[in-house]
């Protein structure tokens, strides 16, 4: 075995980071779901009647609230993000983003093309970073901090989540999206890359976090009556259609079930089974009630976590804005930024 198909596996792990933040997408207000922000890892499906009343609660109706408030209230919310806040935000998205300056090695020249060894330079194997979740692991933190002691601990946080990801897809939506499988590239190369991503990224975060008490303090006077009416609708859908489309145990306050499901699919690539249950008029004045289903082959649909009443909401909330590398990029922020974040704590 050559030195450089062991340096391989080291390169892999090098450029794992990266990858690991640009693993996760989302797509910004699923219009035909209610305008709810969903990432590819959420686990959603189709609750038939029978299950679907029992979870139309008001645990599950935060995220759909959230998202159908968010627009009346943004025009009285247009802070601008702070200098502090976004170079705060910089130093570490770059520190985490950037691979560290001993990890480029040269890689097995079995295991990629001959063009891409270059005896004297170092490489590095790795996804370019997500704006996307880059910015929204930065931001979703706040949003914990920020809602950490409010009595209404669920709708802040789907408040402030909303706010996260309509900010954050404002500044990224024009970023290019992540190859799909690692490239080689330079430690300067990488380190560009990271620079431009990570400047957009923190304008969305620090943005969002400017605005998310205004959004907070400008939703709660009528969220306890959308609270109320997206209950209603959420058993109206269950009774009149057979059934709703539930994401981590929130309702989707769809326009249209099947649209919402072929968004789903085409947007986030997760699949539901749709049975609908639709009243037809036949002779005599009578109805009857017959069965129609739209199915498509599952590409990563996890039916999980789906009638999840009377419990935390933590789950549906960071379900569909769930993000593995916040808690690796707040250990680092906490330690680098303690000093500027003194006051907030």
């Amino acid at each position: 075995m050559t030195i450089r198909k062991r340096q391989l596996s080291a390169m892999l792990m090098a450029g794992s980071l990266a990858g690991f933040l640009g693993a996760t997408t989302a797509h910004a207000s699923l219009d035909q779901c209610g305008g709810v922000f969903i990432f590819a890892e959420a686990q959603c499906a189709f609750v038939p009647t029978e299950q679907c009343k029992t979870d139309c609660t008001t645990v599950a109706v935060e995220n759909s609230c959230a998202a159908g408030i968010y627009p009346d209230c943004k025009g009285s919310c247009m802070a601008s993000a702070t200098a502090e806040c976004e170079s705060s935000c910089t130093t570490v998205c770059t520190t985490d983003c950037d691979p560290p300056s001993d990890a480029g090695v040269l890689p097995d020249a079995g295991a990629l093309p001959d063009a891409a060894i270059q005896p004297d330079a170092a490489t590095v194997l790795a996804q370019p970073p997500n704006c996307m979740g880059l910015c929204m692991s930065d931001c979703q933190q706040t949003c914990t901090d920020t809602c950490a002691d409010s009595p209404n601990h669920g709708p802040c946080r789907s408040c402030c989540a909303h706010t996260c990801g309509d900010r954050c897809e404002e500044q990224c939506k024009d970023q290019p999206a992540p190859a799909p499988a690692p490239v080689v590239t330079t430690p300067a190369a990488q380190a560009a890359a990271c620079s431009t991503t990570c400047t957009m990224a923190c304008t969305g975060s620090c943005t969002a976090q400017a605005n998310a008490q205004c959004q907070i303090d400008c939703q709660t006077p009528v969220y306890a009556d959308c609270e109320q009416k997206q209950v209603q609708r959420c058993q109206t859908d269950c009774e009149t259609t057979g059934g709703a489309i539930f994401c981590d145990g929130q309702f989707l306050n769809a326009t249209d079930i099947n649209s919402c499901a072929e968004q789903l699919s085409s947007e986030v690539s997760i699949n539901v089974d749709v049975h609908l249950a639709v009243a037809a008029h036949v002779s005599g004045g009578g109805t009857v009630r017959t069965t129609t289903t739209s199915t498509s082959e599952h590409r990563g649909c996890a039916v999980a976590q789906v009638g999840s009443s009377g419990g935390d909401s933590t789950s549906g909330l960071f379900g569909l804005f769930s993000l593995g590398a916040i808690g690796f990029l707040r250990g680092r922020k906490s330690r680098i930024t303690a000093a500027t974040r003194n006051d907030a704590s």
